[in-house]
């Protein structure tokens, strides 16, 4: 599957072979809607709630480039499967 900004290649879905679309998951909890990010490692509760990161950061604090990444989102227009990509 080719990902990226190249409409050249239309993006097949790997379950029933539908047209897949790209889109994106929001992220509405602080108010403004932003695209959801992944960040490397397993998140643990925090005490004042939500989660932290596995480097003590409150999730929402973090702004590295390098710890939180971006996620893209296909959706298949047949089947409605989802799949991710972090970049």
């Amino acid at each position: 599957m080719s990902v990226g900004n190249d409409r050249r290649h239309q993006i097949v879905c790997p379950k029933c072979n539908g047209s897949m679309e790209e889109g994106f998951l929001p992220d509405a909890s602080r108010g403004v809607i932003q695209d959801t990010k992944w960040v490397r490692g397993k998140p643990e509760p925090h005490w004042l709630g939500g989660v932290k990161s596995p480097d003590q950061k409150l999730m929402g604090g973090l702004k590295d480039s390098t710890a939180c990444i971006s996620v893209l989102s296909y959706r298949c227009q047949k089947c409605g499967f989802l799949e991710n990509y972090a970049r």
